[in-house]
């Protein structure tokens, strides 16, 4: 945004929203008899970007620049419903979600300006990545190959003001899980390889100042 001279209220406001969800095999309720002999990969990814700018070049004006940003981003190699079901994987069954979410506000006021010149960004991300996932029932699942969950989670908030910055970076979730079963009495058997990494990059900057932070959240079943 631009301003001259006034005494009004500049605003610029930015929103992103991505989401994005991926299964290789889908199967319902029911009685399900899957395997997998071959190769499956899946893949997923999300990335939000919000930008927000308020420039004021001469005037006497309150300025406020908002930007908010989410991406969320799911994936599933072998999912079944509700059912007796019997899953078996001797091949190869690769997950892996990548979630990017970017806020970025600005604001700038005249140098002789007294008024407030603010900004505010918010960022949010979630990812998940499952290789085989049944839902409740007394379900058979063996992997002798190899199963490999990955997810790659990084959130963004940066606010730059002559005033007031605020810059909030949140992480929903960041997990992977080789296999997982609903209730019912299960039978899980591997006798093969479980890879499985997750990740989450959390970073905030106000006005030139960073903070940085990483977690983890890793399911095996």
């Amino acid at each position: 945004g631009y301003s001259t001279v006034g005494f009004d209220t500049q605003h610029a406001a930015g929103q992103s929203q991505a989401g994005a969800q991926a299964s290789a095999i889908d199967a319902g309720d029911g009685a399900n008899q899957v395997q997998n002999t071959g190769v499956i990969e899946t893949t997923a990814s999300a990335k939000a970007a919000a930008n927000a700018r308020v420039d004021e070049s001469v005037g006497f004006d309150e300025l406020e620049a908002d930007a908010t940003a989410r991406a969320d981003s799911f994936v599933s190699g072998i999912v079944t419903g509700a059912g007796d079901d019997a899953i078996s994987n001797s091949g190869t069954n690769r997950a892996a979600a990548t979630v990017l979410a970017t806020a970025d506000a600005y604001s700038d006021a005249w140098m002789l300006n007294p008024l407030d010149a603010n900004a505010t960004a918010n960022a949010q991300g979630g990812g998940g990545a499952v290789g085989i996932e049944a839902g409740g029932g007394a379900n058979r699942i063996e992997n002798s190959g190899l199963l490999e969950s990955h997810v790659d989670l990084t959130v963004q908030a940066i606010a730059r003001a002559d005033q007031i910055g605020t810059a909030n970076a949140t992480s929903n979730s960041a997990t992977a899980i080789g296999i997982s079963a609903g209730d019912g009495g299960n039978q899980i058997r591997n006798s093969g390889a479980i890879n499985v990494t997750a990740q989450a990059t959390i970073e905030t900057t106000v006005n030139n100042a960073s903070t940085k932070r990483t977690q983890s959240d890793v399911t095996l079943q």
